[in-house]
């Protein structure tokens, strides 16, 4: 018996030195390919290094032109509205709005008188003979200040000459279309100011709409 257990070999572990270096090999590879995964986007990064200045610049500038439109954009719309303010209440102390308004000298004499109307309707008419769009956009918005006053004395009152006209029914003016065409061309001056476009052939279009309400209203 104890020379059939001298006979037993132990086991041999000499192959364990080629399973570990199986495993170190899977390792190295494994490890290699994760850092060749890491080193492509980084590859990336580092080739578009020189791209990313130009364009944040570019998109820099662009910023800075549409900030300068708008704040051009803006103090026009504020000027045109001065001015039409401005307009406005000097007409408000016309003559022909105190005849509207039923307003009397110290005589009790009804003050003002169609002429003036007339007179304002002249000057109208003068400026879109100029040949300067400064002018026709004056005609433009005049017209329309003297659409407001038509309107308000004929009771109609709102927060401006749109919400008016909103509520003038056809059957008491036959020309309310051609009064809101007019305006809105008026609107589209008051927001882009000089930038938008005039000719000729539109403006004396245009005021031949504010015409045609003012006929019809017997105003002019």
């Amino acid at each position: 018996m104890l020379s059939n257990a001298q006979n037993i070999q132990s086991p041999s572990f000499d192959n364990t030195n080629y399973d570990y270096g199986g495993a170190g090999n899977v390792y190295q590879e494994t490890t290699g390919s994760m850092s060749s995964a890491y080193d492509l986007p980084l590859s990336i990064m580092s080739a578009t290094d020189g791209i990313w200045p130009p364009l944040f610049g570019l998109a820099l500038g662009i910023s800075a032109i549409f900030l300068i439109v708008i704040i051009y954009s803006t103090f026009r719309v504020v000027q045109i509205r001065l001015a039409e303010r401005e307009h406005f209440a000097h007409q408000s102390r016309s003559p022909e709005v105190g005849l509207l308004l039923g307003h009397k000298d110290e005589h009790g004499a009804a003050t003002g008188g169609i002429s003036q109307t007339k007179q304002r309707w002249q000057q109208v008419e003068r400026h879109i003979q100029s040949t300067n769009q400064n002018d026709w956009r004056l005609a433009i918005l005049e017209a329309d200040i003297m659409l407001d006053d038509l309107i308000s004395s004929r009771g109609y009152v709102g927060e401006g000459l749109g919400e008016k006209l909103k509520q003038v029914r056809p059957e008491d003016l036959n020309s309310i279309e051609a009064a809101w065409e007019a305006h809105k061309v008026r609107n589209k001056i008051a927001h882009e100011g000089s930038s938008h476009e005039l000719n000729e052939r539109e403006v004396k279009r245009v005021i031949g709409l504010y015409k045609q309400v003012f006929t019809e209203a017997k105003f002019i």
